[in-house]
């Protein structure tokens, strides 16, 4: 017996889980995606397996959604959001080398670089322990990642670095190399002001940390790539005031 809309949505309001997980249906027919996706993972979180996997879509999608909107504010509601939807698309079966994974594991690796900026007093998860599940999630999926996930891993690592300047040289290599990739980038996503600027810190390095054993310092290449990150929207304004011309051409950095 065919039930209408209006009886369908009220049993799905009632709490009848089968129901909401066919009324979701009804909503990506009409191209109401927030409401199939609410009601998907309403559906998946009342018991209703047969909306696992299209609530584990759903998860990612809600969290990306709500990541763009409110960045760091909301990190860990985002977070709680993803560990849900990787437990129901293992529940639902889809397979490990579906791309919904590499999409997951991108968005918590973003997600915990933003919690690792903000002052959630509510968590008491620290900062470094914050960059480490975020590095942890973005190498694992290194081979697929967007040009944003990578900027947001290229951050990480030079999160890691700023803490205690021990990152392991294969990692600083894959830093620089991400950062100068993101850099020459035309994507906004890519943020080549941010990038630039911090290939220039990276060419200061010794100058500006102690204990640095990467690379040697490079007073010219950073003055260059703070002019092109001032190019890109990115204010280094403090920073090149810090350089002097030298006498018969170049810049040096006078702190």
């Amino acid at each position: 017996m065919e039930i209408s809309f209006e009886e369908l949505k009220a049993a799905a309001e009632s709490g009848n889980a089968r129901a909401m997980g066919v009324l979701a249906a009804h909503y990506v027919n009409r191209d109401e995606w927030g409401e199939a996706i609410h009601w998907f993972i309403a559906a998946a979180d009342n018991g209703d397996e047969r909306s696992y996997s299209a609530a584990a879509r759903s998860c990612s999608m809600e969290a990306h959604a709500l990541r763009n909107i409110a960045g760091g504010d909301r990190a860990f509601q985002c977070i709680d959001t993803l560990t849900k939807g990787l437990r129901y698309a293992e529940a639902a079966g889809i397979p490990e080398d579906d791309s919904l994974y590499g999409r997951m594991h991108e968005e918590l690796g973003i997600c915990w670089y933003l919690a690792s900026l903000g002052d959630d007093k509510s968590n008491s998860v620290s900062e470094g322990n914050c960059l480490e599940q975020a590095r942890l999630h973005l190498l694992a999926h290194l081979s697929n990642l967007s040009i944003e996930g990578k900027v947001y891993l290229a951050s990480t690592l030079f999160g890691l670095l700023e803490s205690d300047t021990s990152l392991p040289q294969d990692e600083f290599q894959l830093m620089v190399q991400l950062f100068t990739e993101c850099a020459s980038s035309d994507s906004d996503d890519a943020h080549p002001g941010l990038c630039y600027a911090r290939l220039g810190m990276i060419s200061l390095g010794p100058a500006l940390w102690s204990g640095w054993h990467y690379s040697p310092r490079d007073d010219q290449k950073a003055y260059e790539c703070f002019v092109k990150a001032g190019k890109r929207g990115f204010d280094c304004s403090d920073m090149l005031s810090s350089f002097k011309k030298k006498m018969f051409g170049g810049y040096v950095y006078v702190g």
